[in-house]
């Protein structure tokens, strides 16, 4: 169903994001996995994380910078 598929969008994008941490990622490139809007990636993401897909990458590349 559709309902189920929004809901389980952030968590994608999240798994995205923190798989790809070591390498350059667009978010472009998410939106044409998952065959969905840079602008919706955008939209569902800050919903459910409060913060953008952007910021959340750098904050993740940051952590993951600082364990080495």
């Amino acid at each position: 169903s559709n309902s189920n598929h929004s809901m389980q969008l952030p968590e994608m994008i999240r798994k995205y994001l923190d798989t790809s941490i070591t390498q350059k990622l667009t978010l472009e490139k998410i939106s044409k996995e998952l065959n969905v809007s840079v602008s919706h990636i955008e939209r569902v993401f800050k919903q459910r994380y409060n913060i953008t897909p952007l910021n959340y990458f750098m904050k993740q590349k940051t952590k993951y910078a600082c364990a080495f």
